[in-house]
């Protein structure tokens, strides 16, 4: 292992913006002179104390990750070794529970009974052989948006049963509270075992979560047609809650 001399030189660093981000190059000198290799002398600077390593953070930039370090002989003991950072995507990253994940979305309709129309009204029927209005029942192709957060993480959350199955308790990414359901988490060890594939996934429900529940009359077998919320309607929470918050899905 070889003593850096010089640090963050002037000589060779860089800055440069394009489509991709921000890149950033660090340049020390390291002095090396124990015996060996070339090759072997190398690796002994690119291991000294100081230097930097993969997936390390630019100092005071926390989306600059070093990318590459690139080593080149100077003389017979010095080494000048460059440091690149930039902008990792996600699935680079190394594992982390609060990076920010990647986000993919999908929305599709799915078959559900309503017994009110758009506006939230009861649909009855009349007869002029019966005079007691029906409520109609009827199937709707109703519009249905998941949305999976994903990212690498260095354990498992093995906190599943405190979020799958819950709806979130507070505002939540710019909803209110009880309109995302975490139905399910996936945890996968990652192909070079540092950590885990984690796959979030929730389901999106506008009215909310809540379902509402109505009087039928026992006599009929028949809602009445001028039940409402509070008079022979009520609308029960169902779902237990938790705080996504503390996810760190940001």
């Amino acid at each position: 292992m070889g003593t850096i001399i010089q640090s963050d030189i002037i000589e060779g660093a860089s800055a440069t913006v394009n489509e991709s981000g921000l890149t950033v190059q660090r340049v020390f000198i390291v002095q090396e002179s124990a015996a060996g290799s070339p090759a072997r002398r190398i690796i002994n600077a690119l291991s000294t104390t100081g230097v930097p390593r993969r997936y390390d953070v630019y100092p005071g930039e926390t989306g600059l990750f070093c990318t590459s370090v690139d080593c080149k002989p100077e003389d017979n003991e010095n080494f000048r070794i460059t440091a690149t950072y930039g902008v990792l995507p996600v699935d680079e990253q190394a594992p982390s529970a609060v990076q920010t994940p990647k986000l993919s979305v999908s929305s599709s309709v799915q078959t559900a009974e309503t017994t009110t129309d758009v506006n939230g009204d009861l649909m009855a029927v009349s007869y002029a052989g019966d005079p007691e209005p029906q409520v109609a029942t009827v199937e709707i192709q109703k519009p249905q948006t998941i949305m999976k957060y994903s990212r690498k993480e260095p354990t498992p959350p093995l906190g599943f049963q405190e979020y799958v199955g819950k709806v979130n308790s507070a505002g939540w990414k710019g909803f209110p509270a009880r309109v995302w359901l975490l139905s399910r988490i996936d945890a996968t060890p990652t192909e070079d075992d540092t950590g885990y594939n984690v796959e979030y996934e929730f389901v999106y429900e506008p009215e909310s979560w809540d379902k509402i529940v109505f009087y039928t009359d026992p006599t009929t077998g028949k809602v009445p047609i001028d039940v409402e919320v509070g008079v022979g309607a009520i609308i029960y929470q169902v779902y237990h809650e938790a705080d996504f918050n503390a996810l760190n899905i940001t």
